[in-house]
């Protein structure tokens, strides 16, 4: 007699869920941990909406913590900074009912931290300057829309870090990251998986990087009918300590009658002059929103035979840095599910990160996902870059086109999209 067969041992796969939150990030993981299933969710937040509204998809995000009817739970949270459309979902009171296991910042959150209070401060007083600067301009508003959102994108979002910080129904743990050495290894939270925390980085010239100036490692090649763009302009405005600037700075500058309360160095002050001689508007209102993009969270999760790298939206300075390691290179090559940074721009994902990646030729195709909505930005998400990213994955998954292929993802109509990555 013929002994039946065992049945075939399912396949262990972590899961990410991409929420269409619009001009934005929402992510949740589940994970295959030594101790079950875990689950960790990764910024919530949106500039634009997509087909849902913001809070519709926060109480879709909250039902799916909630399996069976219990009590919605989260292993992990993690904030990758404070930019609106990434943790503008926070302000709901719906997550004073979720339990979460620990909290999750940068350690530029940190209250606690000197160099952290200095630079917020220093950051948020530059942008409600430029704000009202901009704000007491109303045709210039209404010639250039874009101006507003960028600002707002960088406003305090004070109810939203109030969660963060002191929120939800239990009191979580909360981590402030990575610590002085700038990279850690936190294996102590989800039994048997393995977290990196590449970033950010406590090296100001690194958080100032925020443009390629290499235009042969930028996918700055053109959308049809554009010409290529430039270089980036390498001014910044993550300023030196105990500074401030007065309403109405901009006149100041340009006239070169500095009250002595503007505490810049400068290098500082000859770039702002510029630039208000210029009447750059958008340029100013550009780096004020920057500013904060280089402060992201950049994790890559090792799950069995996965990496699940996560940037927030790091611009090039962290890129440049990771990459010129040979270890941290080396980590990222291993990469089998990239969250494209900064909703696919063409300064925030340098063709050394592809390449590297892509040279790993044993590794099975990988899976990117996008989070963006159709906004102003035209050029976002960059069509060389998707091109780039899709030679190396089985999909690139957009999360206002999701992929029509079956056997890679599954979808909730308006809601989410949502991926499997064999962990071995």
């Amino acid at each position: 007699m013929e002994m039946p067969r065992p049945a075939k041992a399912a396949r262990r796969c972590a899961r990410v869920r991409m929420y269409n939150v619009g001009f934005g990030d929402c992510f949740l993981l589940m994970l295959p941990t030594d101790d079950g299933e875990k689950r960790v969710l990764i910024d919530c937040g949106s500039l634009k909406a997509g087909e849902v509204a913001l809070p519709k998809i926060v109480k879709q995000v909250i039902a799916d913590l909630s399996p069976r009817d219990k009590a919605p739970a989260l292993d992990l949270l993690i904030a990758t900074h404070r930019h609106r459309d990434h943790i503008s979902g926070f302000s709901d009171a719906g997550w004073q009912r979720v339990s979460v296991g620990e909290v999750w910042m940068p350690w530029t959150e940190n209250p606690a931290d000197a160099e952290a209070r200095t630079l917020t401060n220093a950051q948020t007083t530059y942008i409600r300057a430029v704000d009202k600067a901009i704000g007491a301009r109303p045709a210039l508003l209404a010639s250039s829309p874009i101006l507003k959102d960028m600002l707002l994108n960088a406003q305090p979002n004070s109810a939203a870090l109030a969660t963060l910080h002191s929120g939800f129904k239990n009191r979580p743990k909360r981590r402030y990251l990575p610590g002085a050495k700038g990279i850690d290894v936190i294996t102590d939270v989800l039994p048997g998986v393995t977290i990196h925390v590449l970033g950010p980085s406590r090296d100001k010239a690194v958080r100032r990087w925020m443009e390629p100036t290499n235009e042969s490692d930028a996918y700055l090649a053109a959308l049809e009918g554009e010409t290529a763009g430039d270089k980036g302009d390498e001014v910044t405005f993550e300023f030196g300590i105990n500074w401030a600037i007065r309403d109405d700075y901009i006149d100041k500058i340009k006239a070169g009658t500095f009250p002595k309360s503007l505490r810049l160095n400068r290098r500082d002050v000859l770039q702002l002059r510029h630039h208000a001689e210029q009447r750059d508007w958008e340029l100013l209102a550009a780096k004020a929103d920057q500013a904060l993009n280089n402060t992201s969270l950049i994790l890559m999760f090792e799950v069995g035979s996965a990496y699940l790298l996560f940037p927030g939206d790091a611009q090039w300075g962290p890129w440049q840095r990771l990459l010129n390691d040979p270890d941290t290179r080396e980590l990222l090559s291993r990469t089998t599910f990239y969250k494209v940074s900064h909703h696919g721009s063409s300064n925030a994902t340098p063709k050394r990160l592809v390449e590297a990646i892509k040279a790993v030729r044993k590794a099975p195709k990988r899976i990117s996902m996008v989070s963006v909505a159709p906004y102003k930005w035209a050029e976002i998400p960059r069509r060389p870059l998707l091109d780039a990213l899709q030679e190396i994955s089985a999909d690139v998954i957009r999360s206002d086109k999701p992929s029509t292929q079956a056997e890679i993802a599954t979808k909730k109509d308006g809601y989410w999209v949502e991926v499997e990555i064999p962990v071995g």
